[in-house]
């Protein structure tokens, strides 16, 4: 039988998640100075809810066992103390006042907002958040994904939750739309609005100014921190969402990205064409198939992607699928080497 948690916070109804947790991470684990261990983790709901827990080592002896912690299991002396949590909203909820549109999809009512409750003038649904990310020189910030099309940059420490620039995005549709029609658009259920999901984010490990956000429209973004708008996009390389994108922890003029339908992609930077950097130079499938207790063959879906940990040795890929296995993959010699056309790169991201 599978091993009980040492703690668990399923008893704290009142202070814990009220939606699915999509993402867990060790607060700073990309920063160096905070790399080899972190003494809080950073939790992240469906809802756009952020909570930080820290984490605590108990002494037996000592008797800081409570009875009164229904979390810690018997002989356990690790238990998670919540510290703080905030929670982002979409950033366009409240539309411009002099534009309402109703919540009622079917409804095409749009008039003036003058001397109406601001709860019911312009108040769009409430954004969907799929993905977290730690800013690597600074881990007060965060960016997170969401189903509107926004990466949200937000701080830990301002009272409105807000960092500059407050949300990075690629030219969407919503952009070019006249305000009315804006507003019809965005005032439908999430699952038809005019936009598309970020499914996945990730720094670059070797160069912190850049990350890259993966969208379910199967496109890629690469972005600079200072930057509201990518500074390149990759798109038209497959039709699938996109649910993984890592940078390589080698060289940033190498990233990957993994779609729905078990493709790996890789991507070069360094090419010396720009037409060739926006093609993937590598391209291969990581869908496994296993066979069941009763014989019958099923197809297992990869679902996420990491590195390996230790720098010193060859960098392994690691993938894991939704039957629960995991496969650890070495890299080809191209994807290891270090830099091998620095000034290109500078010059043109």
């Amino acid at each position: 039988p599978p091993r009980a948690p040492t703690y668990s916070t399923e008893w704290m109804w009142k202070e814990n998640h009220q939606a699915p947790i999509v993402r867990i991470l060790p607060v700073g684990y990309n920063c160096k100075s905070q790399a080899d261990g972190s003494e809080q983790v950073a939790t992240l709901d469906s809802a756009g809810t952020i909570m930080f827990w820290v984490i605590v080592e108990l002494d037996q002896k000592a008797r800081e066992i409570s009875d009164t912690d229904f979390g810690l299991n018997i002989f356990g002396n690790i238990k998670l103390a919540k510290s703080s949590q905030l929670t982002v909203v979409n950033p366009q909820r409240y539309m411009n006042p002099e534009i309402i549109t109703s919540l009622d999809p079917k409804s095409d009512d749009v008039g003036l907002a003058r001397g109406r409750p601001k709860e019911e003038t312009g108040l769009l649904p409430e954004i969907a958040t799929n993905d977290l990310e730690f800013q690597p020189d600074d881990p007060s910030q965060m960016m997170i994904a969401t189903d509107t099309g926004y990466v949200l940059h937000c701080s830990r420490f301002s009272h409105l939750g807000n960092a500059s620039p407050a949300t990075y995005h690629s030219s969407g549709p919503n952009e070019f739309l006249e305000p009315l029609e804006r507003a019809r658009h965005m005032a439908i259920p999430r699952d038809l609005k005019f936009g598309t999901s970020i499914l996945s984010l990730h720094y670059c490990p070797t160069d912190p100014r850049f990350f890259a956000a993966a969208y379910n429209d199967g496109t890629i973004s690469l972005f600079k921190t200072e930057d509201n708008i990518p500074k390149t996009t990759f798109k038209s390389f497959t039709k699938y969402p996109i649910i993984c994108v890592r940078w390589s922890n080698r060289s940033r003029g190498v990233f990957f990205a993994l779609d729905a339908s078990g493709t790996l992609f890789a991507f070069d930077l360094m090419r010396e064409r720009p037409e060739q950097q926006l093609e993937p130079c590598s391209r291969s499938d990581v869908m496994t198939k296993t066979t069941t207790n009763d014989g019958k063959e099923k197809v297992a879906a990869p679902t996420v992607m990491e590195w390996s940990s230790d720098l010193r040795a060859e960098p392994k890929l690691a993938i894991a699928y939704d039957n629960g296995h995991i496969d650890l993959h070495n890299l080809k010699p191209d994807f290891i080497k270090q830099e091998r056309n620095e000034g290109f790169f500078v010059a043109f991201y």
